[in-house]
């Protein structure tokens, strides 16, 4: 008892502090219930609030898609009246502007097509239309005046004409496709949807044509109007044979162009064009010579003297296709000559310890590295000298 006295107020202290604590707990405990049902009521009154929000963004992602549609059909009324000037001034304008201002006129006419509902959309259509007309009309008429103009385009042109457009058929062609959604539809006329592709065929067909047609007609005896129409006097060469050979240089320069032309026609190549304007060189010198009735000397020299001078000059037309000829060529001519030059120089001691700088490859080093330029391989042996530097 004595020492419960003697705690005692001590734990009576304890025991009225931990009622106090469980007392303050509760109130605390009371509060945060409140402090709950506060955020529950006002989550309850923003709920409308955050309704209302997601509404508006609803309402303003179809006000943006709105816009944007009313864009597009804008775009797509006044398409015409813009693309105009461009469509129908295409010398005027960058090429890569052209061909985008083409293919906006077509994605045009599809979509006015499909939403003939539109206000205004049928007379939009129309002016598409009538500019795709006028389009089509201009490359027409553009394309008489370049073939049927009085002063035609020379064969070799004609010929380098082609060849470019044959490197930019396949973007021509992509450019004339038309839309996904009409290129199964049927018409005629300028309802067809491909009346663009097939026009573009038409033309590079045409063109191909048109070229051989220009190359094979070549006459010698036409390149008579430009020189003496008479056989000279003294049996020398005639101006229709330097004017056929002139002719051949240039056609051999676009050899290539030559024979991208004349690859589809398995009759005709390269060769047999030459052999045919050969021949009728040789008809025309002889028909020149023929004039010379009752003086059979003069006659053989001009024929002797023309003919010599066409196998003398034909020659340098030749682009020879053995690739094994023309490397040989490259070491022949390169390799003794450069042996004199070896054979001369490497009994001189330039130096002791440097002597490769000086003659750095042997003569077969020299000829594996000729081969390896010409042939794009790498020859085995090694191409450094061995030049002794004792």
């Amino acid at each position: 008892m004595e020492v419960y006295g003697a705690y005692g107020e001590s734990v009576a202290r304890i025991r009225e502090a931990v009622v106090e604590n469980q007392l303050q707990m509760r109130q605390v405990e009371q509060s945060l219930l409140g402090f709950q049902k506060g955020l529950l009521g006002v989550e309850r009154e923003m709920m409308p609030i955050y309704k209302l929000t997601e509404q508006l963004r609803g309402t303003q992602k179809n006000i943006d898609l709105s816009v944007q549609e009313l864009r597009q059909i804008n775009e797509n009324f006044v398409a015409a009246h813009e693309l105009a000037p461009v469509l129908l001034n295409g010398s005027k304008f960058d090429q890569d502007q052209y061909v985008k201002s083409l293919q906006k006129l077509l994605v045009a006419i599809t979509f006015l097509e499909g939403h003939r509902s539109y206000e205004g959309s049928v007379k939009a259509l129309d002016q598409a239309k009538e500019l795709l007309v006028q389009v089509l009309e201009s490359w027409k008429k553009d394309i008489d005046v370049s073939l049927r103009s009085s002063k035609q385009l020379e064969a070799v042109k004609l010929l380098l004409v082609h060849d470019l457009l044959l490197a930019r058929l396949e973007a021509l062609e992509s450019a004339a496709l038309p839309p996904l959604l009409l290129r199964d539809r049927d018409g005629k006329g300028l309802d067809d949807p491909w009346i663009l592709s097939k026009a573009v065929n038409a033309i590079a067909t045409d063109l191909a044509e048109t070229a051989k047609q220009k190359l094979f007609n070549f006459q010698p005896g036409r390149m008579e109007a430009s020189g003496d129409r008479t056989v000279t006097r003294d049996g020398n060469v005639h101006p229709i044979s330097s004017h056929t050979l002139n002719f051949l240089r240039k056609v051999c320069d676009q050899a290539k162009p030559l024979k991208i032309l004349l690859a589809k026609d398995a009759d005709v190549s390269a060769v047999a064009f030459v052999d045919t304007v050969v021949t009728q060189l040789i008809g025309a010198l002889t028909a020149k010579a023929d004039q010379l009735k009752g003086r059979e000397s003069l006659k053989q020299l001009f024929l002797i003297n023309n003919f010599g001078y066409v196998a003398n000059s034909l020659p340098h037309c030749v682009q020879p296709d053995d690739a094994d000829l023309e490397k040989q060529l490259h070491v022949d001519t390169i390799i003794p000559a450069y042996k004199a030059f070896y054979d001369k120089y490497s009994v001189i001691q330039f130096s002791r310890k440097h002597a490769s700088r000086y003659l750095k490859y042997t003569p077969p080093a020299a000829q594996n590295l000729l081969r390896e330029l010409f042939s794009g391989e790498a020859c085995p042996g090694d191409k450094q000298s061995e030049i002794s530097s004792s």
